[in-house]
């Protein structure tokens, strides 16, 4: 009711001009008077400093460096780099992404302070031969040393933590790793076509390695890991040269075989690999993984040798084994074919706790719609096969089932008509080339509760994408994992992060000069906006965000909330029923009060960044007005 009555005030001034009440501020108040979003404090640039072609980034307690000078990046020689532990009174604690990569760098003096190895940091430095890689460093980021083609040795530390994806990939010459105990992740593809590698030393540490970690590591005869190892993704290690593997009892499922089978026509295995499961509950789960080339050993009764009976697997108790009782060699008419199963519209196959599509035609012509269930059985995974349908260069809308938890690597990929994606909410990763080059895709939604953590690098390549909302449940986005050409003389792409900590990748999100990021303050994604120059948005993280807010007027955006005085519209200092009463005008009456209106008094950029309060982000509004009334009354405390 008081409301109401609020508004009936507004609008009587509106028609007859009433006198109005004023609440002056003290000199030094109306600045400290602030939005519910907007804190009058942006984001603390670091200063540069530059030394001997190093530029570094000074903060208060810690320094980072953050890039060769162009000097040292156009050395057509090959040159060393020092790394000092402190610069200007503070530790040096980082390597930022993309830091020296491409560079003719052959040796690396790192500082003992060096924690952080950001993603891509060594990307292609092709004279690097090794590296003793600092004590106190924690974590190597994504790609850190990707394709460092003549490293052939390094030492790690006795405190690393985590190894990120790709991060030694392509390191073809590199003999043998010795990794410390305090290691505790190898993520996927981490050393993946180290072709020279033949001796790994895992540390007691170990919990995690991850997809392809070692694939194509062809000279890598024996491993043995540790016993706190809980996750080893799948084809995680090269079949080529093993003999027998040995999972530990610590590994309670494998999402497929943990080896890829290795086949080869000029150089057949005298025999086939044994697989030894030391943990009668572990989970075995297809996902497409050829376990046939494998012989299980696996304890009478165990949930390994149900699924090696299912699945027509050799496999032999431990006994058996130790006494040679079990057949050596696969006979290939022996092995059990896939079933495939076809209706009319789609073909597919038994997969991991359900079904996988890898053939579907077209809904009406221009849809394809990836089911929840097959005949009760939920559809869980789409192949990369789907996208070799010859009619796809008319799809124009996908639809991705809730059940599906994975769309295998470029399954859209190239996808000519394609305007509109949705995701159904299993979905964990949005893999590789998944919608790459789709030059017309326009909008990718996502499934209430939606589950995604990840979007890989090369995900998403759409020249017309122009608005995107990752869901809180993101955590991770990858070097270009979306890219967008959108050219428009105003507009640009519009990315909104929920996820306030979501790790963005270096040049993860790639635009136009018109990129716009939506974030919460002090959010990663604030970080990224100021670190590309792009213009950031800031969220209110006590209200729910509304799609409709990426559709802002860019020149609503302010640079800068330093000057802002939220709440004064008419930019006189104070904040009063003058404010509201302007910003109705200027919405019942654009031509005269709006920004480019007739009168003098109409309302001016500054007055809408002040007089955005409700929402702000939205624009102005009657509830803007509300708003300022409210707080005028005592309802309010804050603008």
């Amino acid at each position: 009711m008081k409301n109401k009555r609020i508004m009936a005030a507004i609008t009587a001034a509106l028609l007859v001009g009433g006198s109005l009440t004023t609440v002056t501020l003290p000199t030094n108040a109306a600045q400290h008077v602030s939005c519910i979003t907007v804190e009058t404090d942006e984001f603390t640039k670091p200063e540069s400093y530059t030394q001997f072609g190093i530029i570094y980034d000074i903060y208060k307690d810690h320094a980072a460096v953050r890039s060769l000078t162009s000097e040292y990046r156009e050395k057509t020689e090959k040159f060393d780099i020092v790394i000092p532990d402190t610069i200007k009174g503070v530790p040096v604690t980082e390597i930022n992404g993309t830091a020296i990569y491409g560079t003719k760098i052959e040796n690396v003096s790192f500082g003992r302070n060096i924690k952080t190895i950001g993603s891509y940091a060594f990307e292609g430095c092709t004279e690097l031969r090794s590296i003793e890689l600092p004590e106190e460093l924690e974590y190597i980021g994504s790609g850190a040393f990707y394709r460092c083609e003549k490293m052939e040795k390094i030492m790690f530390n006795r405190k690393l933590i985590s190894i990120g994806r790709n991060a030694f990939a392509l390191c073809s010459e590199l003999t043998s790793v010795q990794f410390p105990d305090s290691l505790v992740k190898i993520d996927e593809s981490a050393f993946e076509s180290c072709t020279s590698i033949s001796e790994i030393s895992f540390g007691r540490g170990l919990e995690f390695v991850g997809e392809n970690a070692f694939q194509k590591c062809e000279a890598l005869k024996n491993i043995k890991l540790g016993d706190r190892i809980k996750t080893l993704g799948c084809n995680a290690f090269y079949d080529k040269n093993m003999s027998s593997f040995e999972i530990p009892a610590s590994v309670g499922i494998l999402n497929g075989c943990p080896l890829s089978a290795y086949k080869s026509d000029d150089e057949p295995k005298e025999e086939d690999t044994v697989i030894i499961i030391k943990n009668p509950n572990c989970i075995l789960r297809e996902n497409l993984s050829d376990w046939s080339s494998f012989i299980i050993v696996c304890s009478e009764g165990s949930v390994a040798q149900s699924f090696a009976e299912e699945n027509g697997i050799r496999f032999c108790t431990p006994e058996q084994y130790a006494k040679g009782e079990y057949e050596k060699k696969l006979d290939s008419t022996q092995m059990k074919k896939r079933e495939i199963f076809s209706n009319e519209n789609i073909r597919w196959c038994k997969a991991d706790e359900g079904y996988e599509i890898f053939d579907i035609r077209m809904n009406d012509g221009e849809e394809i719609i990836i089911p929840d269930e097959i005949d009760g059985v939920p559809v869980v995974a789409v192949s990369n096969y789907v996208g070799s349908n010859r009619n796809n260069a008319k799809v124009k809308k996908v639809q991705i089932g809730n059940n599906v938890r994975t769309v295998w690597d470029g399954s859209f990929y190239s996808f000519p008509a394609l305007e509109e994606v949705v995701i159904g909410k299993s979905l964990e990763k949005i893999n590789m080339y998944t919608f790459y080059g789709c030059q017309y895709l326009k909008k990718i939604t996502f499934e209430e509760g939606c589950n995604l953590k990840t979007i890989s690098s090369s995900a998403i390549y759409a020249d017309e994408l122009k608005r995107l909302v990752l869901p809180e449940s993101v955590e991770y986005v990858e070097r270009m994992a979306v890219n967008s050409t959108y050219r428009d003389e105003v507009d640009g792409l519009r990315v909104a992060v929920l996820n306030p900590d979501c790790y963005l990748e270096p040049s993860s999100i790639r635009g136009n000069n018109k990129t716009i990021i939506f974030g919460y303050k002090d959010s990663t994604a604030e970080k990224y906006a100021s670190d590309y120059g792009l213009k950031f948005m800031r969220l209110d993280p006590d209200k729910e965000f509304d799609e409709s807010m990426l559709e802002i007027d860019v020149e609503d955006i302010p640079v800068s909330y330093d000057d802002r005085t939220a709440g004064d519209a008419n930019c006189n200092g104070q904040i009063e029923m003058g404010d509201a009463v302007r910003i109705m005008q200027a919405l019942a009456n654009p031509d005269k009060y709006g920004l480019n209106g007739s009168d003098e008094r109409h309302i001016t950029k500054q007055g809408v960044i002040n007089g955005d309060v409700y929402q702000p982000g939205t624009g102005i509004t009657s509830l803007d007005a509300l708003w300022i009334q409210g707080y005028i009354v005592g309802d309010y405390k804050t603008l």
